[in-house]
């Protein structure tokens, strides 16, 4: 499985997998952990600690809140690249279409581009 690190409207990571954490309330370190005790994830290179977005908050810190979204691995190879050579990558609203959806999609504009003609052919 793939995922994007998204905060705000930008993709600040790309991983593999999650992994979670939770800060432990004794010391309030930071200790990686099964999901169902999660206050947030990693980063790819553990350099950074992000809340995610529908998990409990951290009882301290300041954590900024991310979410992640699973991706193909095409777009997270893509995504790496461009974070590793420095690129902020912008978070793009995609609308996936079904099958059915574009194919009446290009119906439709068959029979606009039809009408089209039919419109300039009587002129």
């Amino acid at each position: 499985m793939f995922l994007k690190i998204v905060k705000g409207s930008t993709v600040v990571d790309a991983v593999e997998k999650l992994t979670y954490v939770r800060q432990n309330p004794r010391n309030k370190t930071i200790i990686i952990c099964d999901p169902e005790f999660a206050n947030g994830i990693v980063s790819s290179d553990g350099s950074v600690i992000w809340h995610l977005e529908g998990l409990p908050e951290f009882s301290s810190g300041n954590y900024e809140t991310v979410v992640a979204i699973e991706v193909c691995e095409d777009e997270y190879n893509s995504i790496m690249k461009q974070l590793y050579a420095g690129e902020e990558v912008s978070e793009e609203v995609r609308k996936t279409l079904t099958t059915t959806e574009m194919m009446d999609l290009i119906e439709k504009l068959t029979t606009e581009v039809t009408e089209l003609k039919k419109q300039l052919e009587s002129k």
